[in-house]
């Protein structure tokens, strides 16, 4: 996951980029939890992110894998 700032902006937590290794996909898992299945997260990570900047400024997120290829998400920082 890496993150990017516009110029201006501050990053006051968090690394620029960080691995988050293998996860292990969704395939073998079921589909809704029930009662006494919890919902396993070897599927999923967490990243926080930190950011100080001007409302309306765009933060841009990227997640790359080698096999699921690379995802993109734009965020405007919103007023207080």
């Amino acid at each position: 996951m890496a993150i990017v700032l516009p110029p201006g902006a501050e990053l006051v937590s968090g690394q620029p980029e960080v691995s988050l290794g293998h996860l292990a996909g969704r395939s073998h898992q079921p589909t809704t939890p029930y009662y006494d299945h919890a919902d396993p997260t070897d599927d999923r990570s967490r990243v926080v992110w930190l950011v100080r900047g001007e409302p309306g400024m765009v933060v841009e997120l990227t997640a790359r894998g080698d096999r699921a290829g690379q995802a993109q998400r734009a965020i405007i920082l919103p007023s207080s």
